[in-house]
């Protein structure tokens, strides 16, 4: 895949100096190639021989590297703390926009919907009345956005994702008292009408369902990132920074602190709520809240340690 890297904006970036014409593709350490992006998060002296026939590359490395000059002489090497965010970075600021852009006809924006004319719409996208989606949005192929809907800028909506449609509240046709769960009677799914309120820089993953809000919104606060496979039910309410891996579930009424990761497989039952910086592991099942900073796993999960930030 060819990309095109912005050389001039690296450089201004981290203030080096190169010579290089372009570089157009990612490599490896263990197949690095000409004209390529690398990052090597530890430099050892097994990578020259690989590294020394590379010409014409951006290397990336921890600063206590020690690049010999047959490698530096005919790359541009980038000496910083941490070089695997820095590769991220790079990707993400200095790669020039392709500018893609769909026929109308391939997908279906309803006229009283607000979509600003900076957004990148892939076809089969279905957007409904009464959504407002700022500037510089990727809403891909095959995503539905129902009513009541509303995302901020620099928002990524990944393919066949859906946002803003019914959720599961249900009650049970009986002459009895309300229940968490009732088991006789005839079921009836809640109407919906909070819709969801999406901020700046969120990106949704692929076959993701954010649940509209049954009375108040579901919120997903700025810089949120989901993976693939997620399902974020009614009113939940997610602030900054939280990352949500593959296949988690949050039920109803779930709500997360700020800069937590959720694991892969996890589950996290109804009006949970979840302090910041925590950590969910892996097919985790969460039933009681969590204070600030804590870690916990298994099924139930319990407390493992708190999260310190030098660990």
């Amino acid at each position: 895949m060819d990309i095109k890297f912005i050389i001039s904006k690296i450089k201004n970036i981290y203030e080096v100096e190169s010579n290089i014409p372009l570089i157009n593709i990612v490599s490896t350490l263990t197949n690095p190639k000409n004209n390529s992006l690398i990052f090597c998060i530890e430099y050892k002296k097994q990578y020259e021989e690989l590294l020394s026939s590379v010409k014409n590359s951006v290397i990336i490395v921890n600063k206590e590297a020690k690049i010999t000059s047959n490698i530096s002489d005919n790359n541009l090497i980038v000496y910083v703390t941490n070089p695997r965010m820095e590769y991220v970075y790079i990707l993400n600021n200095c790669v020039e926009d392709d500018g893609a852009s769909y026929p109308s006809e391939s997908y279906y924006v309803d006229p009283d919907a607000i979509v600003d004319s900076t957004c990148i719409i892939e076809p089969y996208v279905f957007i409904a009345k009464d959504v407002q989606i700022g500037k510089c949005c990727h809403i891909k192929s095959g995503a539905k956005i129902y009513s009541n809907v509303i995302l901020g800028d620099n928002c990524v909506v990944g393919c066949n994702t859906v946002i803003g449609d019914i959720g599961f509240g249900i009650e049970r046709i009986n002459d009895g008292k309300w229940e968490r769960m009732p088991l006789s009677g005839k079921p009836m799914k809640m109407p919906h009408f909070g819709g969801v309120r999406i901020g700046n820089n969120v990106e949704i993953g692929a076959l993701n369902t954010i649940v509209s809000g049954a009375i108040e919104p579901t919120i997903i606060s700025d810089n949120v990132k989901t993976d693939d496979h997620v399902h974020i039910a009614h009113n939940c309410k997610i602030e900054d920074g939280v990352l949500i891996t593959a296949t988690a579930e949050l039920s109803g009424g779930v709500k997360i602190g700020s800069n937590t990761w959720i694991g892969p497989n996890s589950s996290i039952f109804q009006q949970t709520k979840i302090g910041r910086r925590c950590i969910v592991g892996i097919g985790a099942n969460i039933f009681k809240d969590m204070k600030d900073d804590e870690v916990y796993m298994g099924a139930p999960a319990r407390r493992i340690k708190k999260n310190q930030d030098n660990e």
